[in-house]
């Protein structure tokens, strides 16, 4: 396995403050790619999203705003942010691992 570039000594770079600057900021960073799965699940009510290297669950919980039929998952590899996610999104499920060396089951 690689090393990690999560230096544990020093702050989260993830760690955004909770402000209207901000949340405005991440939706313009999100757009692209909430219409791109809008266009793609729209005749579905129900699907699956994993996402890999979840900093602190903004991505996720804009997906669960606009999506509250999804499944989410989550992969985070620094276990400081778990909280973080855990606070912004009701319904996902965390893995703390490391992406290059979780197993993705298939789906059945």
């Amino acid at each position: 396995m690689s090393e990690t570039s999560v230096n544990f000594d020093i702050p989260s770079y993830y760690i955004e403050p909770e402000t209207t600057l901000y949340r405005f900021r991440r939706r313009l960073t999100f757009k692209s790619i909430l219409n791109f799965i809008r266009r793609s699940v729209k005749t579905k009510n129900s699907f699956t999203l994993l996402e890999i290297g979840s900093g602190s669950g903004y991505f996720l919980s804009f997906m669960e705003s606009e999506f509250p039929g999804a499944s989410l998952t989550s992969i985070e590899y620094d276990p400081r942010l778990i909280p973080f996610i855990r606070r912004r999104v009701k319904n996902v499920v965390i893995h703390n691992d490391n992406a290059e060396s979780f197993i993705l089951l298939p789906i059945s």
